[in-house]
């Protein structure tokens, strides 16, 4: 993954889940993930925690993506390489 590819995109599809399961597991709403991926909206700091606490990253992590466009190093897995 590179650093500026969605972040929600990428967990969500490696966890297997639906959009609506993936909002369901971070505590928020499926729109509420879709305004943060499309920037309409940066989230109260309190929903930004919610999804950082549930996913295991650290605080700060989405904002960091909103206002940079990238992500904290070692945040997100990495690919595992093809053999």
């Amino acid at each position: 993954m590179s650093e500026n590819e969605d972040p929600f995109d990428h967990v969500r599809l490696a966890m297997g889940m639906t959009w609506e399961q993936f909002g369901d597991h971070c505590g928020v709403t499926s729109n509420t993930l879709w305004r943060l991926r499309i920037g309409t909206s940066n989230g109260r700091a309190l929903t930004r925690r919610k999804i950082e606490d549930a996913l295991g990253w650290p605080h700060g992590s989405i904002l960091t993506w909103i206002t940079t466009g990238t992500w904290p190093k070692g945040v997100l897995p990495q690919r595992r390489s093809q053999v």
